[in-house]
């Protein structure tokens, strides 16, 4: 007698949990959520391949925009109640100790920084204020500021970063590296968006050698005679566990997750040596110098700078990448040094990107150098001639 055929049912699976799960989830995310308020100081950080994340406690900051106006902002309000003590004890100014604690950031001369705390919080504007000066030698207060820095820490960590807008100036940008160098600040991270790194560069390339893994071992199944078969079996998967998992991950993450998060760009300064027997030494075969313009314009030339300037080139930021791999395949690595100098009309941008060259090429000797008089008559001649490479 033949077996009775059960009637084929289709799965049903009620979702009417998941759902309210998911909507009470929505539901709480949107009444929680505040949106990211408009910033005081307006600044467009550049993009880099820097993958580390900036640091987020002992912060100091210092802030260009893209007027090259400087600003200051702390996070530990003990060490801001130092420096105010001590302005006022030095400096005869004034000020509301409380009042400073409090405040996000430092936007004024010393002499207008009690004016500068009676603005309300929310009425301060990067765009309307003055700034710290910077913008020479004779009158640069943010090197007193970072002076008053290091004395409020007193050898404990303070994390510098610099965070420069992209149309900002390179003076100004110099000026604040000035002022790190005069106290004897040599080492601060350059806040910048991350990005992607090239595919085919040699920083990609690198990374990939490190993230290969051996699958070449492992047991696959045995065959052959006297091996005994196991019989087939359906398998089911209660899913139950997973959907409630995954939803107690969506809420960890909705509490905790920071969706952007700035990068940081490791500088180390040189220190200035007054003596030539000081100075490091380069083999004149291995160094190529890079020029930076205004309008992205990239120039270079290799060793010493001919007298007739035969050897000075013009490039891209595109172009530049090949020029750097072709000297870098030419030259031992021992001998290979890149120097860097940037014009007074190139941007803050065009310094990070050009340093975020030196990382997508692993090109681990370079130096940010002053330009001399005789390379900015050059640039600026064959800008003027049209010589110059189109933007990036």
């Amino acid at each position: 007698m033949g077996r009775a055929k059960l009637p084929r049912k289709s799965t049903s699976i009620d979702m009417t949990a998941m759902c309210d799960v998911a909507f009470l989830l929505l539901s709480f995310f949107i009444l929680t959520t505040k949106f990211k308020p408009a910033e005081a100081i307006a600044v467009t950080t550049p993009n880099s391949v820097a993958a580390k994340v900036a640091e987020t406690k002992d912060i100091v900051l210092i802030t260009i925009d893209k007027d090259g106006k400087v600003f200051l902002s702390m996070d530990d309000e003990s060490k801001k109640e130092v420096i105010a003590n001590t302005l006022n004890s030095t400096k005869n100014l004034g000020l509301n100790v409380q009042a400073f604690k409090k405040a996000g950031f430092f936007g004024a001369p010393f002499s207008g920084l009690a004016a500068f705390l009676a603005i309300p919080e929310e009425a301060r504007k990067g765009a309307a204020l003055p700034g710290i000066p910077a913008k020479d030698s004779t009158n640069s207060e943010i090197r007193e500021w970072m002076g008053l820095v290091l004395t409020a820490y007193a050898g404990q960590k303070a994390n510098i970063q610099l965070k420069g807008d992209n149309a900002a100036k390179y003076p100004a940008f110099k000026n604040v590296i000035d002022a790190f160098k005069k106290n004897d600040i040599l080492k601060f991270q350059m806040i910048t968006n991350p990005e992607s790194v090239p595919v085919g560069s040699e920083l990609w390339k690198s990374a990939m050698k490190g993230a290969e893994m051996d699958t070449s071992g492992g047991g696959g199944h045995k065959k052959g005679p006297g091996v005994k078969k196991s019989k087939k079996l359906s398998t089911r998967v209660d899913l139950t566990p997973m959907v409630d998992l995954g939803f107690l991950l969506i809420t960890f993450f909705i509490f905790t997750t920071t969706m952007s998060q700035p990068t940081a760009m490791k500088l180390f300064l040189p220190k200035d040596a007054d003596k030539p027997e000081d100075q490091n030494k380069a083999k004149e075969s291995g160094v190529i110098t890079i020029l930076l313009g205004k309008d992205d314009n990239v120039f270079y030339y290799e060793g010493q700078l001919d007298n007739t300037a035969s050897n000075f080139k013009s490039s891209t930021f595109k172009e530049i990448r090949n020029v750097l791999l072709d000297k870098k395949t030419r030259t031992p690595e021992k001998d290979l040094v890149v120097v860097l100098k940037p014009s007074e009309e190139c941007t803050y941008r065009n310094v990070v990107d050009i340093l975020d060259e030196m990382a997508i090429n692993v090109l681990k000797r370079y130096a940010l150098v002053d330009i001399s008089p005789v390379e900015t008559q050059l640039v600026k001649a064959s800008e003027a001639a049209g010589a110059a490479a189109p933007a990036k």
